[in-house]
């Protein structure tokens, strides 16, 4: 559901997704969340929680991507 809402809200605001974005964005969320804010300190609760930020990193520009080219 807020993925799809953020979906909307990136299409409403004139961004464009792309298959690039879609492969490399969910990586370099995880990055950023798990290292940058040190997520490894929180042990398995911090792997947890970058692994679902960037899935839903995923699923938002996904559905970008499918909306934009329907």
């Amino acid at each position: 559901y807020y993925s799809t809402l953020h979906a909307e809200q990136k299409l409403e605001a004139g961004e464009k997704s792309s298959v690039l974005k879609i492969l490399l964005w969910p990586f370099l969320k995880f990055k950023v969340n798990y290292f940058l804010r040190l997520g490894f300190l929180d042990g398995t609760e911090g792997l947890v929680c970058a692994v679902m930020m960037s899935f839903h990193s995923f699923l938002a520009w996904s559905k970008l991507w499918i909306k934009q080219n329907k």
